[in-house]
């Protein structure tokens, strides 16, 4: 950022105005925005630009932890019980975006990962994590990926949900899809 803020200074050195500088990714935005901060004058304005910042994941939960609050959720439902510990859910990796790594937020308690295809996703149930282990066929699971943009792209719209759990916007489109 140091560098961004020589490159304005050698572009007011040639005359040339620099109102705005937005720069920025979603791990290093505060970072970016300090040093920036530190590096300009008052004559520029500046924006950081964390890209799913709207689709908090726990991969940057993990990076930064307590920041913002999850945002995003994918719905699956219990497809199998092949056994007492285990479950198997109806949506794969293709859903959730295994590239960062396996799943480890639930919405129910006590859940682990024990292995995904394109299509599935098996799951222990640790009873001594709070896991149910009468969880039935059929239920839904709410799973928060560890890595959104791969999820995102997926879907023309969102459902919204309040802080109640209460549908706000049952289709909140997803803007920067198909661009």
């Amino acid at each position: 950022m140091e560098a961004v803020g020589a490159v304005v200074d050698r572009f007011r050195e040639e005359g040339v105005a620099v109102p705005l500088v937005v720069a920025g990714g979603t791990p290093g935005f505060l970072p970016d925005l300090e040093l920036l901060l530190a590096s300009l004058d008052d004559e520029t304005e500046v924006e950081v630009s964390p890209g799913t910042w709207i689709y908090w994941d726990s991969g940057y939960d993990r990076r930064m932890p307590g920041l913002f609050e999850y945002a995003a959720c994918v719905l699956a439902h219990v497809m199998d019980r092949p056994t007492r510990d285990l479950l198997t859910l109806n949506l794969g990796h293709k859903r959730w975006g295994i590239d960062n790594g396996p799943i480890e937020v639930f919405s129910e308690p006590g859940l682990e990962f024990v292995s995904a295809s394109e299509e599935h996703t098996v799951l222990r149930i640790d009873p001594s994590r709070g896991g149910d282990a009468s969880i039935q066929i059929g239920a839904p699971v709410l799973l928060v990926p560890r890595h959104v943009c791969s999820s995102v792209n997926l879907w023309e719209t969102f459902v919204v949900l309040g802080p109640d759990g209460s549908i706000e916007d049952p289709a909140s489109p997803v803007d920067g899809r198909n661009r």
